[in-house]
């Protein structure tokens, strides 16, 4: 007989279960996702630009074409842009949804797998440490493929975790393990840095190996110390023959070269301490003790953290190019053992603060009851405040979407100001340089050379007039070259920003390039707030006879 009345407890459960299982990750994503997005119409930098020329160009070609060139890095990251373009309009809105959604994901799978490895609550404080940190903001708002290979190579670590970790079939290993190889491809496709990644996570492994062998009861001490000694030699043999072969002469000489641009970071071995030490004051010097506390408790999760994030910060030290965005894949592990440590120790300060509670109220006599009790909590609120707001990551995060710029950092430029009166002008000309081709390209139509010696260098052995492949445009550094420009194009203009101008570290290398502009040109009156500088020079006369100008404009006419 049926009972309709009664409840089927199995039905009633599952949604329950259900909800309780995804409710929480499905929230992280949305929340994250609309976070991101609140950044989403910030202007564009210089590199993202090349993505979202690239994507246009894919839309009306087939092909990640920019100007008379072909952006081929990570191009299938660039046809994702496109693609998001063709589904929802041009704008570097949308240009950031591939950036934005692997971010809000790579939150919601953090939070989902330090629930199920370490725990609720350390699940919460790492997913909100990590996703609300300027690391993961700006990622997720960088048009560039950063993000991508972020969530794909915490995917591929997780997975190797749960192989060593867990207690599946071997037929559901061997597939994770292939899911894992090809994540670490599609990370390394988009970026070479996941190869340190990879470096760590074998450290990882092979300290799990010795910590095992050690482990193991049924193998006398001397054999376990022989093995550990002859395991030393043995890597040791193996550096000596890389160096002897000449493997590490060709490694160091990559792992040290680096463009202009960048070159001043070159020996700065304490770059990612100091910003990770700039936004996080006080939870960054207590990192060992936090990493001893989560050890503690969580072994094995730490232990895998820590052989990424630190085989990922020495090496990233001290290589010779540096960015923030280059250690990004490495992060989420920081805040791992970050949210760990601070989860074992929070019970610990619950019971201080209600101690404090308790001394702070007995230090007050004249507030009794529920006077007293407002005014000490409220005195410990505010401690704790400042403590949070002294961390300025979550301040930098929040300032970062809403557009203010702090100090070390510089505000972006502001090309659209400055359209208005570069564009008749533009048209007016027979020549433009610019040294921010990507910038010039997307607010301001088109120009015919760039200037800059760092994008020369970023060209192997390329000279004075050599092609850039991104844009098909030839490059120029030098005074001469500009001379020669002139006599043959007496009408022009030079474009450049406030930021590319002012950096000291180029100002050796380009002082006899900017006498001979500044002696032949005359600035353009743009906004201040724009940030860009012009410069249009109007000469009679010519210099070079009509043959050298032939060449000379013959050769700038040359396709790729």
């Amino acid at each position: 007989m049926d009972h309709p009345s009664r409840p089927n407890r199995v039905t009633d459960q599952f949604p329950r279960k259900l909800i309780s299982a995804w409710g929480s990750p499905c929230l992280v994503f949305v929340a994250l996702a609309l976070i991101y997005g609140v950044g989403a119409s910030r202007p564009a930098t210089f590199d993202e630009l090349y993505h979202v020329l690239a994507a246009q160009g894919w839309l009306e070609h087939g092909e990640p074409v920019i100007a008379d060139g072909t952006y081929e890095r990570a191009r299938w990251f660039t046809w994702i842009v496109s693609q998001s373009f063709r589904l929802f309009g041009e704008s570097l809105t949308v240009a950031r949804i591939p950036t934005i959604l692997p971010m809000a994901l790579l939150g919601a799978l953090l939070f989902v797998w330090m629930r199920s490895i370490v725990g609720l609550s350390s699940a919460w404080i790492t997913t909100v440490l990590y996703s609300l940190s300027p690391f993961a903001v700006e990622i997720a708002v960088f048009i560039r493929f950063y993000g991508l290979q972020c969530l794909a190579f915490f995917i591929a670590a997780t997975l190797l975790y749960r192989v060593i970790h867990g207690s599946d079939r071997w037929g559901w290993i061997g597939v994770q393990l292939l899911l894992a190889v090809a994540a670490l491809g599609v990370a390394s496709y988009f970026q070479i840095t996941t190869l340190i990644g990879i470096l760590g996570l074998g450290f990882w492994f092979g300290a799990y190996i010795v910590i095992r062998w050690l482990n193991l009861g049924t193998i006398p001490h001397s054999w376990k110390i022989s093995s550990i000694i002859f395991l030393f030699f043995s890597i040791l043999t193996v550096l000596i023959f890389a160096f002897i072969s000449g493997l590490v002469s060709d490694f160091v000489t990559q792992y040290r070269i680096t463009p202009y641009f960048n070159q001043e970071r070159a020996n700065e071995f304490w770059f990612y301490h100091y910003w990770i030490g700039l936004y996080y004051p006080s939870l960054w010097p207590l990192f060992p003790v936090l990493t001893l506390v989560a050890f503690a408790k969580h072994p094995k999760t730490v232990l895998f953290a820590a052989a990424v994030f630190g085989t990922a910060l020495t090496i990233h030290s001290f290589a010779a190019s540096k960015s923030l965005r280059y250690m990004a894949y490495a992060m989420p592990f920081l805040f791992i053992i970050m949210g760990t440590g601070l989860a074992e120790i929070w019970l610990r300060l619950v019971m201080g603060l209600r101690s404090l509670d308790d001394g702070l109220r007995a230090q007050i006599p004249w507030a009794v009851g529920t006077s007293g009790k407002f005014l000490s909590r409220g005195l410990i609120a505010l401690t704790l405040l400042f403590l949070c707001l002294a961390n300025t990551g979550s301040v930098r995060s929040a300032l970062f979407i809403a557009g203010i710029t702090l100090p070390p950092e510089k505000p972006n430029e502001q090309w659209e100001q400055a359209a208005d009166i570069l564009v008749p002008e533009l048209q007016a000309v027979d020549l433009i340089i610019t040294a921010n081709e990507t910038e010039t390209l997307y607010y301001l139509g088109d120009f015919d050379l760039i200037w800059g010696a760092s994008r020369l260098s970023e060209l192997h052995g390329a000279q004075e007039f050599s092609f850039d492949p991104r844009t098909g445009r030839r490059i120029i550094s030098t005074a001469e070259s500009l001379e020669e420009l002139q006599a043959c194009y007496p009408n022009g203009i030079f474009i450049t920003s406030t930021r590319r101008w002012d950096d000291v570290h180029f100002a050796e290398t380009e002082i006899p390039f900017r006498e001979a502009l500044l002696a032949t040109s005359e600035p353009i009156d743009l906004p201040p707030d724009s940030r860009i500088m012009a410069y249009s020079w109007t000469l009679s006369g010519t210099s070079t006879g009509f043959e050298d100008c032939q060449r000379m404009k013959t050769l700038l006419s040359e396709p790729l």
